[in-house]
């Protein structure tokens, strides 16, 4: 429905494919460039990404060169996030049905802050939140860039408004966040996660 709807675009400059009705996927390599797809429900949107993709019935490579996009969660976030700078590789593996998703440093620039993450989010197959183990460094960040970050998704409107007009101005010179747990006991209660 992803695909269907969300009006994929771009364009392949190199694609390599070796498929059998009896073995499945044994090989897929590509470059893309300009590649982008709209969000559609709960599934975020991307624009013009460059990179390659190189996989086999295991496993998938995602290795994107630094460059500019923008990424869009709207059923989580209010506004999308235009990045400056974004460059790293992330691995797609499949694993008790479930899929993994593993970045060893996927570095980020957007307007008013700049980090790095590096971790796994594994989506479960039966639907539902996905579950984090995730570090990620920010080093630096304008207070206001933080209204980016808010998850209306799960914070209470209330919330989501005191945060808006309590956090007016000032610079976060560092930080770094772990999260472990499965988000959809955000803010993990019961102690079953940590952040």
């Amino acid at each position: 429905r992803w695909l269907g709807s969300g009006h994929p675009r771009g364009e392949l400059d190199r694609v390599v494919l070796h498929w059998t009705r009896a073995e499945g996927l044994r090989e897929l390599a590509l470059h893309f460039n300009g590649l982008g797809i709209d969000p559609v429900d709960k599934l975020p949107g991307v624009g013009d990404l460059e990179g390659e993709l190189r996989g086999d019935a295991e496993a998938f490579s995602l290795e994107l060169p630094e460059q500019a996009t923008t990424v869009q969660f709207p059923h989580v976030f209010r506004q999308p996030f235009m990045l400056s700078s974004l460059a790293g590789t992330l691995a797609f593996w499949s694993q008790d049905g479930n899929w993994h998703i593993g970045t060893d440093t996927l570095d980020f620039v957007g307007v008013g802050y700049a980090g790095s993450a590096r971790g796994e989010a594994m989506l479960p197959a039966q639907g539902g939140p996905p579950s984090l183990d995730l570090y990620a460094t920010v080093d630096h960040a304008d207070v206001p860039a933080a209204k980016l970050f808010w998850p209306v998704n799960v914070m209470p409107p209330a919330t989501v408004a005191w945060l808006d007009r309590a956090l007016v101005a000032g610079q976060v010179e560092q930080a770094l966040v772990l999260v472990h747990g499965n988000l959809a006991d955000w803010p993990f209660h019961h102690n079953e996660g940590r952040f």
